[in-house]
């Protein structure tokens, strides 16, 4: 009987971590960029808004690695480390754009996105999904 108990125990344990896995997806996904204003797109509609010409730029705050494995033709690399010391130049070259952040997966981008729009910049997008889904 005791071992039962235990096993449920672990169970309650672990359904309580994706639980609170979960709402922190959430938060992170859906209630950040809104408490900051700054807009989700998708890689489609980034890729929508490149074929467009809309003026833009995106930047890649993966690192110099992972941007060398693969990126998006004409993204300009600020890994999110550097992105604190780089945010005047950022400001004084791209102010007028619209400026799509980009990683491997969304959770580097919106914090740099967070930054960014901290510092002043308007018009601040987060790349949801990142690299991992760009079509190619």
């Amino acid at each position: 009987m005791g071992f039962i108990f235990m096993e449920s125990g672990i169970l309650q344990n672990v359904l309580l971590f994706i639980a609170i896995f979960v709402a922190v997806q959430m938060l992170k996904t859906f209630l950040l960029p809104k408490l900051f204003g700054i807009k989700n797109i998708s890689t489609a509609e980034l890729k929508n808004k490149m074929a467009s010409k809309e003026n833009l730029v995106i930047l890649d705050v993966r690192t110099a690695d992972e941007y060398r494995s693969g990126h998006i033709p004409g993204a300009v690399l600020v890994p999110l480390g550097d992105l604190s010391t780089q945010v005047p130049k950022i400001k004084k070259d791209y102010a007028d754009k619209n400026i799509c952040v980009i990683c491997h997966s969304g959770a580097r981008s919106l914090s740099a996105s967070i930054m960014l729009k901290k510092s002043g910049l308007k018009n601040i997008m987060n790349v949801r999904g990142g690299m991992a889904s760009w079509p190619g």
